[in-house]
């Protein structure tokens, strides 16, 4: 980051092309002012339109499976993985994009899933203090005490939901939904050394976000940002109108803040029917033929399809990403919110989080976004009422989208509202998608 920032100092103060010495577009003063006041306008009416920015950041933000560290005096936080043995800055823990950062490909081969990980959630004792012997050992011997504590602090109370929901992350009392037990990567259900060990992996995920709009924004010579989408028929949008599939809000919603620097964003659409004989197991080995070979973020969804083993198919991807030219992120989109799982009770999805957070690897799914708003679904599922049922009109926030808000069709106004058309989510279940 600190090599992307000191590189955005000395461009953003250039005013004309004839500075670069070469023609190109150009991310001066004036666009950074317009790009950011672009941003703050859209997030404005993103807090509006959710009710407050609170609100709006717990269903939007917070409701990801790994919650975005997007607060700037928590990123700039030391903690203990940023530190070399001297104190100072480990410049090269964090540098996804270098071109000598190939450990994803050469020094990681067994992959996440079946990484032989201790069972406990415990890590193996490296450290980077230049004490004693004598003083690592304190240090080891004080943690796994810490870990049998914490262990058995959740054995006496694994029956009690209410130490495993803080930030309501579950899908409340549905019939035949089964509520978490453990919520893995929580604060709750981890020692002090890996609570600290989950602040580093967020600032990792974080940072390549960071790093990766930075790099398109300073690039003289890249004029679109693109966000290749790979899936089923959720991706693709089947039941709804291509104008209202989550790739096509997506790019609308995002557009003027691009346009402002200078850019176009292209959100494409390779999603494909679930008859057509492709699957998650194989559609991801042709990420390059599905979306261009250069896109700078790439989106997966194949919801109803993913059953056992399906996380080895999305640790592939974020593998195939990273030989890709921009080493693009992975977000993977979920249509419902139960076992893919923004619940945050699956063990294998929390692995990918941890081993894959440096490249930017998270999920998002639909009704956890819808529950963290604070609507009382289940007291409306016990009076009849059905928000995730098949047609479906409203949310229980809006009764239609946006931009259906402005639609003088009355029809077409509340078609908009939907949100699932039966197992697909309608456009306004896709709105919360995109935003």
């Amino acid at each position: 980051v600190s090599k992307i920032f000191s590189g955005l100092t000395n461009v953003i103060g250039r005013d004309s092309e004839k500075d670069y010495g070469y023609e190109g577009r150009v991310f001066a003063q004036a666009q950074l002012r317009e790009t950011r006041k672009a941003a703050q306008e859209l997030v404005d009416l993103l807090n509006d339109y959710y009710g407050g920015e609170t609100k709006a950041q717990n269903m939007l933000m917070r409701s990801w499976q790994v919650e975005w560290k997007l607060n700037v005096e928590e990123y700039l936080e030391k903690d203990e993985e940023d530190n070399d043995e001297t104190g100072n800055w480990d410049d090269d823990d964090n540098s996804t994009n270098d071109d000598d950062d190939d450990n994803v490909n050469e020094d990681n081969d067994n992959g996440a899933v079946d990484d032989g990980s201790n069972d406990d959630g415990s890590d193996d004792d490296s450290n980077t203090d230049d004490g004693s012997d004598d003083d690592n050992f304190k240090k080891k011997k004080r943690k796994q005490k810490n870990h049998k504590k914490n262990k058995k602090k959740h054995e006496n109370n694994d029956d009690d939901d209410s130490n495993n929901n803080n930030y309501n992350r579950h899908l409340g009392k549905k019939k035949g939904v089964k509520r978490a037990k453990t919520i893995h990567n929580h604060p709750d259900n981890l020692t002090p050394e890996q609570i600290q060990q989950h602040k580093h992996y967020s600032k990792q995920r974080t940072t390549k976000l960071i790093t990766t709009m930075a790099q398109a924004l300073l690039n003289p010579l890249q004029d679109d940002f693109k966000i290749g989408t790979i899936g089923s028929s959720v991706a693709a949008g089947h039941d709804n109108c291509h104008y209202d599939s989550y790739e096509s809000q997506l790019q609308r919603t995002l557009s003027s803040i691009f346009q402002s620097a200078g850019m176009n964003l292209i959100v494409q659409n390779a999603g494909e029917g679930g008859g057509c004989g492709d699957t998650h197991e194989n559609q991801v080995f042709c990420i390059t033929h599905n979306v261009s070979p250069d896109v700078d973020i790439i989106h997966y969804s194949w919801t109803y399809f993913e059953h056992g083993g399906a996380e080895k198919a999305r640790e592939s991807l974020i593998r195939w990403g990273q030989q890709m030219p921009k080493r693009p992120m992975v977000h993977h989109l979920v249509a419902r919110g139960k076992a893919n799982t923004c619940e945050g009770d699956s063990k294998e999805n929390a692995m990918l989080d941890n081993t894959y957070a440096a490249y930017g690897y998270n999920a998002f799914c639909i009704q956890t976004g819808l529950y963290f708003g604070g609507h009382d679904y289940d007291k409306e599922q016990e009076e009849g009422i059905n928000r995730f049922g098949w047609q479906q009109v409203g949310d229980g926030y809006h009764n239609t989208t946006r931009y259906g808000e402005l639609e003088e069709d009355e029809e077409r106004r509340n078609g908009l509202g939907t949100v699932y058309r039966n197992w697909h989510p309608g456009p306004l279940g896709f709105q919360i998608a995109s935003d």
